[in-house]
């Protein structure tokens, strides 16, 4: 137990210079945050290999951060992340609206020429993060967490973090544009 406090000593008194570390082979926060905790982890895992006279902990943990970030970038090249395809998500949402939602024609507006709230609904998915999005359309089909894992080849608790970091940015974006859950799912 002593070693794993002396871990988060170390890696909270150095955490500022550890989120430099991630932000320079991250491309946005979703991969930032997956970035960060694959090298936590697995820091914390090998915490007894490391040597203080050998190296400074930024210069360990880089080391590690950069083989996650070669990791990462290997299985998204040999295994694309599959989103929903679009056509699935648009029949999802029909069935759930009860209306052609995704239609360019007069159906997302109503007889007033305001945009229906599901309308906005769809706009507010379309422009979460790609990683988050990707889980949020998953569960929508009702998809587990752990074979989301399986299918995007994302550790569980990135699912979990995607997943509610998703309905977090949902919900403050319909907020804020004053939409309802009871609104969207009018007829």
């Amino acid at each position: 137990m002593e070693g794993s406090a002396v871990f988060e000593d170390v890696y909270r008194s150095n955490l500022s210079s550890v989120k430099n570390i991630v932000w320079r082979y991250a491309k946005s926060q979703s991969d930032a945050e997956d970035l960060l905790q694959d090298a936590a982890l697995k820091a914390f895992l090998s915490w007894e290999r490391y040597d203080s006279k050998k190296a400074k902990f930024t210069t360990w943990f880089a080391a590690i951060v950069r083989n996650c970030a070669i990791d990462a970038y290997r299985k998204r090249a040999v295994r694309p992340t599959v989103g929903v395809e679009e056509r699935d998500l648009e029949a999802v949402v029909d069935e759930q609206f009860g209306y052609d939602a995704f239609s360019s024609g007069t159906q997302a507006i109503d007889s007033l020429g305001y945009i229906k709230p599901a309308q906005i609904a769809i706009d507010a998915i379309a422009w979460l993060p790609t990683g988050q999005r990707e889980v949020f359309e998953l569960e929508v089909e009702e998809v587990s967490e752990l074979a989301m894992s399986e299918k995007l080849v994302q550790p569980l608790g990135t699912i979990k973090s995607r997943k509610r970091l998703a309905r977090m940015k949902l919900i403050r974006e319909l907020a804020r544009r004053q939409v309802t859950a009871e609104s969207i799912f009018k007829t």
